[in-house]
Parts: structure tokens; C-alpha cells; sequence
């Protein structure tokens, strides 16, 4: 069973009455709870075993108070540093691993192991008045090396997420603040809880100093329905750092949810964050398929989740909203057009809180962020200079106010002082005041040039003071993010642009940067694997790339490399919804680096990348932004390479597979053609003419489609290995046709060999076998083995589920799937004791047909009819000859593309229906329009078909109508097929 797996790391003798209630608290059937004692000491083995539970592990929550607990013994520390040699590099650390060095506790080391593997750390810290065990001692020195070790914690930016009271504030800031998000993040969590996508809160409320009035104010603004509150002030005052405390600090207030949109992206990339915030958070709610973010706005608001009257409250947070946002005019009483136009028809249970430098527009409801008061900007100056940084300031309590002065309280400047005392240990405040002001006039030669870094004192100079420090290498990843999309970075982005020759230390070739730019407060963390930089910091970075041109040139192409190679390994045709999940945070990227490069790219790079953009799009069945990025690929291969190109190729081919999907057989065919003409290669050939037996049976030729792809499944048995994972399309394609023209035997070896490589392959949980069981349970129904049939259909659903995006095509075919082998096997004589959930899945699967394709596609059509089919059986007559009847009517509209096979057996099954219904005259002359179809198409050798029980069913007809038996032969006789025409009954 799935569970998350978390480790407490605390020292016993202060907190293990806190650890024991946390652990009680915390266990549960998807939740493992470890600590220290559970692990077996022999010899010196203890750290090393507490390192492979915490690389294993979900999540570390760390306790620091008073007591270091046991030392960690030389040899365990040795072997951590032979295992892990960059440890003293990467963090504050080198002392330690000496072989004389001073020593760490077992529990301090847990902390930096959790770092090290990248697992998400929640430091917690008592209060003073917190009550302890019986065996808790206060000692100097003990007390000196945990304020230390989490001053070095504090230097790669990690802090307390909470300063706790008693066991039961613990225990409820650590479920709130830490394991329900894990939970959540591994899909495990049932608990009701407020959804939101805030980043991760790495300023606790303690250290949020000076702004105590403001979010007294920001709540008692937002209180009322249908707040909207603009918080300004200049950048780097600390707006989007007081909008997330809000939200952190009434998580339970808004249990609706907590929506951060970032207004930098501007309109249709907000409208894409919360669509997608909103699939994610609200599964059960169905959102077209085929529907733009922008035009889905709407059915967001009116259709969000409420388990309460009234419903909950939600607050919307539209951060950094300027630039592009801004009308010609200052403002006016409606708002900027991008936010009017994002939360037009917004519920009044949703409340707005706009972050921007520009004043509000006129009349609209403001809080606006002053700078810091002088003690709250000393403070905050002390906090983030580290260890001993209030005993600094009171030493040089004059150089302290000069410097609060000269960057004019501002925060963010503050803190890049602040961490650059931190990094200096020795550096007087009088020496970092000196610098400060030499780095006036240069400040204000960059501030004309680049206009966008504002004009407030001292900040431009306090990120001159940070940035001169850094080494050549952090200088130079700082120019590879200013190069990214201005919004959250994914680290395994940053980390493939490295020079494929450059030798990468352990797990992480940026890392000794990463911690730099860390400590620097250049860039922040997010979340797990996610970085951002602040946008001021962004601004100066990109003002600073134009005296590195070279190196920004590189970056680039190296980012335009890297965005290639990432599509071609990791976006395929087929996604699971784990891999859509993992690609998604690099899309802005992907888009941003094709926008902003296109002259970088070369012609295999531009063909994986936009192939890719378009897999990623197809997947969550947006068909029309596919279509969009494959067509900027023909054209962009087209012209760079020459129409004779074989990516030129390859992209006809693309087109013509999505066009199939959504059954422009028209544009399917000029694409198929198109891809023919461009052939290169075996496989290519091999693919296209698969694709173009595809072609084939859409146009209802199941005879031509078989031969085609038993040509391109030879080719390709000669190109592949016979175990080739490349294999299983070209089997499945010839094994459904093999079945489309009754030839069983060869279907199901086709289908066998497909299980069989999967299984050589390991790959068990792939959505090919998925479609591989389905395929095989249909088979097995036509063969009258219903009990097989059934159970293979259910193991195909149970992998689809996880494999297929719930409101993808793929998975409407599975539901349809099923509902067909259901019904085909009560046709032989099955039994079902609950009808309710198949209804159910019929109709899922025609809302997502209808959304995702058109609502005349013959997929949306088949599971139609299905549906009137399993109404009839059921005895509800009218609803199966309504739904029957729309069915056969769309099927016959001139401008659609329907199969005349299609059509006649929907002419067939609506004939039934109102044989049903006692209305003879009717059901004998659809009957007898469907069967001289089938007729025709079996006679022209187009499709296999079994028509003995259909000519039995129309005979039927004919005597319930109580016609002569020399009418009933008239009748059968004009049909001029040469088999015999057996009678229903015997007379």
C-alpha cells in the first residue's frame, strides 16, 4: 500500500513526550512514523542506517531546543564523509568532517542528511514557556551548539516553521503546516483541508518582524464578501512575502481554498494556472476538454466546491499585478482590464487580494506596505545576520541605524545585508557601511539605464554589495535563471543545462552555486525541487546580463539544448498522469525558451521541442493547442530544412495522428499524403503505413486496413527485435484489425505477443497493457467466454485510471469498453445486479467524447448507442428510442463523417428498439435499410461481417407483422444475398 513515510528527529531526554504524541498523532494505514530508537546499533553503524531511512523517507520534522543529544561517533562521521564528499562544500559543514573537527549530534546530523537528499525539513523550536520532559537539562554550552546549528540551518535559508507552545500546537502546526501537504503531494490525503498551491512557508510568523498592524488591517479588510484589496507599495517592500503570512496564518478561515496566481504571466497564463488548480484540487468537476482557460473562468467560479451554507471562504491572490496589466489611464473604479476580465462573475465567497507597486485604482479598497520602522528594521537586520547578530548590532548600535538608513528600511535590502554578515562573521557593520555607499554611483548608473529596478535608495547598491562577492561559477548559474522564465524553476531544469562534459559531483552539479545564491538571498525555494527568483532580483540580474554577453549567449543555447533533449527523453506520445504531473512545472519554460529563442533553435531541437509542447497538450486531450504546435513545427521544419526533410515528414505524420484522433478524416488524408511522399527510412515507412491502415478504417475498410497493417507489422519484425518494445504498436494496430475482419485466432496472438514483451520489458503498470486487456476482453466476448472477458476488462480499467488523464478520449474508450462487453455478454445470456454504475460510466464517457471531439464523432455516437441499448434492456423504451434516434440522426448529417457501417447497425439497434415498442412498420424499415448496407459492404469485400443472426431478427419482424409467408420470401428474396435465411422459429 502507498503510504508517506516520516522521521522525527528530536533528542529524547528534552522532547519524547512531544515525540510519542506526535507519533500517535501521525500514524495511520498511510502513514509510517520512525524515530532514532527504531533503528538496531551495532558498532558504529547508527548514522549511516539513520542516512538510508532519510534518503527513503518523505519528510524529516526536526525539533531544536535546549539538548544536542549523543555525538556522533569518528567513524560513522567518516563513512558520511567518504559517502558524501561535497557535504563540506555544499553546506557550512567542512569543520565537522575533519577528522579532528568538533563534533554534531545524531540529531543535527538527521537535519543536514534531510537537506542533503533533498527531502522537505520542518524545523520546529520551543517557546519559552513550552514545558519539557523530566529529564530536560538547561546547560550553556548545550544551548551555544543548538543556537549555532541553527544559525547554519538559517545560512542555506532554512527556519522554524513554527515556535510551539505545547504537544497539541505542535502536533496540530506539523499536520497544518507539513504532512497533510505531503499527503496531498502523494495523492493520499481523504481529510477535508483548505486546498491551496502557496508556496512553501519558509518565514515563520516569529521572524515575520514589523508588519503586525498590517495583517491585522489586511484580515479586517478581507473579511467582508467580496473583498478586494490592492496591497501596494515599491518592490522589495515585502507585499507578496505579507499576502502569503495572511494566507498561511488562516488556512482554516478560508477552507474554500488559497489560489496564488502570478500577474507577471499575464491574462491566459493566470486563467491556465487556475484551470489547472482547479482539476487538480477538484477532480469531480468536469471542465471541457476543448475550452479555453479564458472561457472556462466562468464554470470555475459557479461550479467550486462548497461543503457548507453559506459556502466557505476563498481567497484569490493575484500577485505583482503591473506592466502589462496597466491601461493607458492610471486606473479606474472598475479595476485593470486583465483582473476585470479574469474575475468577472466572481461569487461573492471568493475574496481578492491584488499584490502591486502602482497605487490602486481610484476608490478601490488599499493597504498600503510602508517601509520598516528603524526597531523593526534593526531586528529583522539581526535575524538575518545569524548567530550573534544582535550582540553585532548592539556593538555597533550607529553603524546598525546608518545602514537601516541608507537603504531606507526596505526590506528586501535589508535582508541581502543581513545574509552578507551572515557569510562574514568578521566584517564590522562600519566596513559593510562603507561599501555600501562607495556603491552609489554605480547603482545609479544601472538605475538610469534599467528603469525597471526602481528608484529607491540603496537597494540597487545592497544587490551590487551581494552580487560582488559571489564566486565566477554562482555568477554565472545567476545569468543562467535570468535567462528562464520569470516564474517558478524547476531544479532538474537548471541542473540539465550543464555542459554534457562537465563532471557532476554526486547528484548535483549546481550545488556549491545553489547554496551560494541561497545565502546570498539571490534566489528563494519555493518548494520541493522549486526555486524563484524575486523580481527585483530578476530585473538586476537581467541588467547585469548585458556585460556578460557571452555568457548569456551561451546560456541561452545551452537552455535551447537542454528544453530539446528534455521533450525528446521525457514527453512521449502516450503520458501517464504521473509523467503530465512531473513535465507540467517545465511547460511556462518550454514556451517561454520557444518565444524568446526560436532564432537559437536547430532543426532536430525545434522538432523535439514543439512535438513535445504538442504530446504534453494531446494528453490532457487540448487537441487545439496540439494542433497549434504542430503546426508551428511543419511550418519551422519546413522552412529551415527544406520540405524534403524527413522531420518535415514526421510532422505530416503527427498531424495526420491527431487528426484521426479528432476525426478530420479530410485533414487526416492530406497529412497521410503529405508523410508518404517524405519517406526516408524503413521505419518511417513502416509507421506511415500503419498510420495510413488507420486511414483506412475510419473510412469503415476494414479488408484494406488489415492488409496495410500486416505490411507495416512485417516490416517493422524485420527492423525491430521480436522482444522491441517499438513492436507493440505495429501488434496492436494488426491485432484490432485482425479483429475488425473476424479473424480471432491471429488477433489474439497478436495481443498475447504484446503481454509477453511487456512483461520481458518489466512494464506492468503501462497504459499499452492497458489497451492490450481491453483489447483482448473484447475479443474474448466475441468468442463467448463473458466470465473472461469481464474479468480482463476490469484489470484494463483498474490500469487505465492510473495511466489515462480522466478526461482524455482513452479513458471515455475503456468505459465504453466496458459497457460494451457488459452488455454483449447479457446479449449471451449474463446477468447484472446493478445497472446504475454502468449508466454511469456511459454516460462519463460521452461528456468527455462531447468536450474533447466534437459531439457527432463516431466515439461520442458508439457510446450513445450503447447507452440506448442498455435502456432497452432495462425496460426504459422511450429514453433508449430517443437517445437512438438522435444518434442515428447525427449520424446522417451531410457534413459529417460517419462510416456507412456505423450508420446502418444504428439504423440495426433502433429498429429494435421500436420492435420493442410494438411499432412495426418502422422497425422493419430500418431494419431492412441497415442490412441491404451491411449487405453491400460485405458483398463489395470492404468488411467481414456474421449477418446469419441479423437476417433471423428481420424475419422476425416480418411475421410479428403477420405478413404471408410468400410476402415474408418477397421481402427476404429482394435482399439478393446468397446465404440462406434461416426462420426464427420453427413452424
Amino acid at each position: 500500500m502507498p503510504r508517506v513515510q516520516l522521521f522525527l528527529s528530536t533528542v529524547s531526554a528534552e522532547f519524547l513526550s512531544y515525540r510519542e504524541r506526535l507519533r500517535q498523532l501521525l500514524t495511520r494505514p498511510d502513514v509510517e512514523v520512525k524515530v532514532q530508537e527504531d533503528f538496531i546499533v551495532t558498532g558504529n553503524e547508527t548514522l549511516e542506517m539513520l542516512d538510508r531511512y532519510i534518503q527513503g523517507c518523505d519528510g524529516v520534522i526536526h525539533l531544536v531546543g535546549d539538548m544536542t543529544g549523543a555525538m556522533a561517533k569518528r567513524q560513522s562521521v567518516a563513512a558520511i564523509a567518504q559517502r558524501y564528499p561535497e557535504l563540506g562544500s555544499r553546506y557550512p559543514l567542512a569543520a565537522f568532517l575533519q577528522p579532528d573537527g568538533p563534533s554534531l549530534s545524531y540529531t543535527q546530523w538527521e537535519a543536514w542528511l534531510a537537506l542533503h537528499h533533498n527531502k522537505p525539513l520542518f524545523i520546529a523550536t520551543p517557546a519559552p514557556e513550552a514545558p519539557r520532559d523530566q529529564k530536560h537539562v538547561r546547560e550553556a554550552c548545550q544551548q551555544e551548539l543548538q543556537q549555532a546549528h541553527l544559525s547554519r540551518l538559517r545560512e542555506v535559508g532554512r527556519y522554524p516553521g513554527t515556535g510551539f507552545t505545547s504537544q497539541e500546537h505542535l502536533a496540530a502546526e506539523v499536520l497544518r503546516s507539513f504532512v497533510l501537504e505531503l499527503l496531498v503531494r502523494a495523492g493520499l490525503n481523504p481529510n477535508p483541508h483548505t486546498p491551496h498551491n502557496l508556496p512553501e512557508r519558509t518565514t515563520s510568523a516569529e521572524r515575520f518582524v514589523g508588519r503586525a498592524a498590517e495583517l491585522q488591517s489586511l484580515a479586517k479588510k478581507l473579511a467582508p464578501e467580496g473583498s478586494r484589496v490592492y496591497l501596494t507599495g515599491m518592490g522589495g517592500v515585502g507585499k507578496s512575502e505579507l499576502a502569503v503570512q495572511h494566507a498561511y496564518d488562516h488556512l482554516e478561515h478560508y477552507r474554500g481554498g488559497i489560489v496564488r496566481l502570478d500577474a507577471r504571466q499575464g491574462l491566459s497564463a493566470m486563467a491556465a494556472q487556475l484551470v489547472t488548480f482547479f482539476r487538480g484540487r477538484f477532480p469531480a468537476v468536469v471542465l471541457a476538454d476543448d475550452t479555453s482557460p479564458l472561457e472556462l473562468l466562468p464554470v470555475c467560479w459557479s461550479q467550486w466546491p462548497a461543503s457548507t451554507t453559506p459556502p466557505e471562504p476563498v481567497l484569490m491572490i493575484l500577485d505583482d499585478q503591473r506592466g502589462e496589466n496597466l491601461p493607458a489611464k492610471q486606473g479606474d473604479q472598475e479595476g485593470y482590464g486583465a483582473e476585470r476580465l479574469l474575475f468577472q462573475g466572481l461569487p461573492p465567497r471568493f475574496r481578492r487580494l491584488i499584490t502591486q507597486r502602482e497605487p490602486a485604482p481610484i476608490g478601490a479598497l488599499t493597504l498600503e506596505l510602508p517601509l520598516l520602522e528603524r526597531p523593526a528594521s534593526l531586528e529583522l537586520l539581526a535575524l538575518q545576520a545569524g548567530e550573534g547578530g544582535g550582540v553585532r548590532l548592539q556593538a555597533e548600535a550607529e553603524a546598525a541605524e546608518a545602514l537601516c538608513a541608507e537603504v531606507g528600511d526596505l526590506p528586501l535590502a535589508l535582508v541581502l545585508l543581513g545574509a552578507r554578515l551572515a557569510e562574514r562573521p568578521d566584517l564590522r557593520l562600519g566596513q559593510l557601511l562603507e561599501e555600501l555607499r562607495a556603491k552609489g554611483a554605480e547603482a545609479r548608473a544601472l538605475q538610469q539605464a534599467h528603469p525597471e529596478l526602481g528608484a529607491q535608495r540603496g537597494v540597487v547598491e545592497a544587490l551590487l554589495i551581494s552580487w560582488e562577492p559571489l564566486s565566477g561559477n554562482a555568477k554565472s548559474l545567476a545569468l543562467l535563471l535570468s535567462v528562464m522564465a520569470p516564474t517558478a524553476i524547476p531544479w532538474v531544469l537548471v541542473e540539465r543545462c550543464c555542459d554534457t562534459n562537465q563532471k557532476v559531483e554526486k547528484d548535483s552539479v549546481f550545488a556549491d552555486q545553489q547554496v551560494e545564491l541561497l545565502r546570498s538571498r539571490f534566489l528563494e525555494r519555493l518548494d520541493h525541487g522549486l526555486y524563484r527568483l524575486h523580481p527585483l532580483v530578476l530585473s538586476f540580474l537581467i541588467a547585469q546580463s548585458h556585460y556578460f554577453p557571452a555568457e548569456t549567449t551561451y546560456w541561452n543555447g545551452q537552455l535551447v539544448l537542454t528544453v530539446g533533449r528534455f521533450c525528446k527523453d521525457n514527453i512521449s506520445q502516450k503520458l501517464s498522469n504521473e509523467q503530465i504531473n512531473f513535465i507540467r512545472p517545465f511547460i511556462a519554460h518550454l514556451d517561454y525558451v520557444t518565444q524568446k529563442c526560436l532564432d537559437l533553435f536547430h532543426g532536430v531541437y525545434i522538432f523535439w521541442t514543439f512535438t513535445g509542447l504538442a504530446f504534453f497538450y494531446e494528453n490532457q486531450a487540448d487537441f487545439k493547442v496540439a494542433q497549434i504546435w504542430l503546426e508551428k513545427c511543419l511550418v519551422e521544419c519546413s522552412n529551415r530544412l527544406g520540405p524534403s526533410n524527413s522531420l518535415v515528414a514526421s510532422s505530416n505524420h503527427n498531424l495526420c495522428l491527431l487528426m484521426l484522433t479528432t476525426h478530420n478524416i479530410a485533414e487526416a488524408e492530406r497529412f497521410c499524403l503529405d508523410s508518404l511522399k517524405g519517406i526516408q527510412s524503413r521505419r518511417q515507412r513502416a509507421a506511415y503505413i500503419s498510420t495510413a491502415a488507420n486511414l483506412f478504417k475510419l473510412k469503415g475498410l476494414h479488408r484494406h486496413c488489415a492488409e496495410l497493417n500486416l505490411k507495416a507489422l512485417r516490416i517493422a519484425e524485420e527492423i525491430y527485435d521480436k522482444d522491441s518494445i517499438d513492436l507493440i504498436s505495429f501488434l496492436n494496430n494488426a491485432g484490432e484489425s485482425l479483429h475488425d475482419v473476424n479473424e480471432l485466432s491471429d488477433a489474439e496472438c497478436c495481443f498475447r505477443q504484446i503481454l509477453r514483451i511487456l512483461d520481458l520489458q518489466q512494464s506492468y503498470q503501462s497504459y499499452g497493457r492497458s489497451v492490450t486487456l481491453s483489447n483482448l476482453a473484447l475479443l474474448n466476448m466475441d468468442k463467448g467466454n463473458c466470465s473472461d472477458a469481464m474479468e480482463l476488462i476490469k484489470k484494463a480499467k483498474k490500469l487505465a485510471k492510473s495511466n489515462c488523464h480522466d478526461k482524455h478520449p482513452d479513458w471515455a474508450t475503456i468505459l465504453n469498453n466496458e459497457a460494451q462487453i457488459y452488455l454483449g455478454c447479457m446479449e449471451q445470456g449474463a446477468t447484472l445486479e446493478d445497472y446504475s454504475e454502468l449508466e454511469s460510466n456511459l454516460i462519463e464517457a460521452i461528456e468527455i467524447n462531447q468536450t474533447s471531439l466534437i459531439s457527432s464523432h463516431p466515439r461520442v455516437l458508439t457510446s450513445m448507442n450503447n447507452l440506448a441499448l442498455l435502456y432497452q434492456k432495462t425496460d426504459r423504451l422511450e429514453e433508449a428510442e430517443t437517445l437512438s434516434r438522435r444518434c442515428l440522426q447525427e449520424s446522417l448529417m451531410p457534413d459529417i463523417s460517419v462510416t456507412l457501417e456505423l450508420q446502418a447497425k444504428l439504423m440495426i439497434n433502433l429498429a429494435t428498439i421500436m420492435h420493442d415498442r410494438n411499432k412495426l412498420d418502422e422497425s422493419e424499415s430500418l431494419f431492412r435499410s441497415g442490412l441491404l448496407s451491411l449487405l453491400g459492404l460485405v458483398k463489395d469485400n470492404l468488411i467481414v461481417y456474421d449477418l446469419m443472426s441479423f437476417q433471423e431478427q428481420y424475419r422476425c419482424i416480418l411475421e410479428k407483422m403477420e405478413l404471408s409467408e410468400l410476402e415474408i420470401k418477397a421481402k427476404l428474396h429482394s435482399l439478393k444475398h446468397p446465404n440462406a435465411i434461416l426462420p426464427c422459429t420453427e413452424s
